[in-house]
């Protein structure tokens, strides 16, 4: 439900803001604040419930698309919405991840490859949906059918089992000792498609219906190629095989991203980035799997905190770069990490046995 409504409405809704004199440089500000505060809600929060935090999730959801109503200009209300949120989408994951991980079994990354597989699926139609919701009819029916959604998610928690999760923040700092610097730059590198893909793009779409198009041919472009992958290296048991190759690769195809010059350049770059990087994630989410105890709820909080921090960096950094129009800088910036996660990942030897 929440990748129904991610997918098919805020996501759209970037087209939204962009069509109302948004800077890109206002959107990642935005999107560094919320990350501020997803960071302190972390740190500091102590307490998770696997049911009442999950339906305050959904609920903040439904406020930061109700605050898109507010009679004040787009750029006004990017700020609250966005941090709003995003502080919702954290009280979601954090609990979620928990419950879905609590039984999974070490060294199975196409369990992991599922779990990024309900977004990708859900990329395929619902920009589509949303897309056309937001072209044809009015702001306020748009967010009413995401509130909708939303609404019939938030009630649905309460077929999910109560459970409570406590820790503390020096628990929350050192539990994932080894994989910190590594979640950091995966947290951050989770934020190439949303920066390259999605954002990016519209400096060539101006309209609703062909944003919502360009979003589903590229998670088209991911679904093809996950789920195989993942089970072959399910049965090869060697991560580092692919990490080298799909990190490299990703990373030349992103730097190729300063030399285009038109739509047609721009679109199949990212087709291919997009199917790298629906390789590359599961993997790279893998690791946490293969190196830590899974049902240990703190795992799940530790690694959201970090991967948190990841982004709270990598959107800081854009918005600075954005600010100074050096797009070079941008692209540059995400290849060098795509290319430092494996070299850090190989002196970590965090790969001994599945190598």
């Amino acid at each position: 439900m929440l990748a129904l409504a991610t997918f098919g409405f805020t996501s759209v809704l970037f087209i939204y803001f962009v069509k109302r004199d948004v800077s890109f440089f206002q959107i990642f500000l935005a999107e560094f604040f919320s990350y501020c505060l997803i960071v302190a809600y972390l740190l500091f929060r102590r307490t998770l419930f696997s049911r009442a935090t999950i339906m305050a999730g959904y609920l903040l959801i439904v406020v930061a698309m109700l605050i898109l109503l507010l009679p004040f200009s787009a750029p006004a209300l990017l700020f609250p919405y966005t941090i709003t949120y995003g502080l919702g989408v954290i009280m979601f994951f954090a609990p979620y991840n928990i419950l879905y991980f609590k039984n999974i079994k070490r060294g199975n990354l196409e369990h992991i490859t599922k779990y990024w597989a309900i977004g990708i699926v859900a990329g395929l139609f619902a920009p589509l949906i949303g897309s056309f919701v937001l072209a044809k009819f009015p702001l306020w029916i748009f967010i009413s059918c995401a509130v909708f959604i939303l609404l019939s998610a938030a009630y649905l928690t309460r077929f999910v089992g109560r459970q409570k999760y406590s820790y503390t923040t020096k628990e929350v700092l050192t539990h994932i000792r080894g994989l910190r610097t590594l979640s950091i730059i995966d947290g951050s590198l989770h934020k190439t498609s949303l920066i390259v893909v999605m954002v990016f793009s519209l400096q060539y779409i101006t309209t609703e219906l062909n944003f919502g198009r360009f979003l589903s041919i590229a998670a088209l472009a991911g679904i093809i190629v996950a789920l195989p992958m993942a089970r072959i290296s399910d049965q090869w048991q060697k991560r580092m095989v692919f990490i080298w190759p799909l990190s490299i690769i990703s990373a030349g195809v992103v730097f190729s991203f300063i030399f285009v010059k038109s739509f047609a350049g721009f679109f199949a770059l990212a087709l291919l980035l997009k199917a790298l990087l629906s390789l590359l994630e599961p993997i790279r989410g893998n690791v946490m799997i293969d190196k830590k105890e899974a049902t240990n709820p703190t795992t799940w909080i530790s690694r959201e905190l970090y991967l948190n921090i990841g982004r709270l960096i990598m959107m800081g950094v854009i918005a600075v770069f954005i600010y100074f129009g050096n797009y070079t800088a941008i692209y540059s910036f995400i290849a060098l990490q795509m290319i430092l996660y494996p070299v850090l990942l190989y002196f970590k030897k965090t790969y001994t046995v599945i190598s």
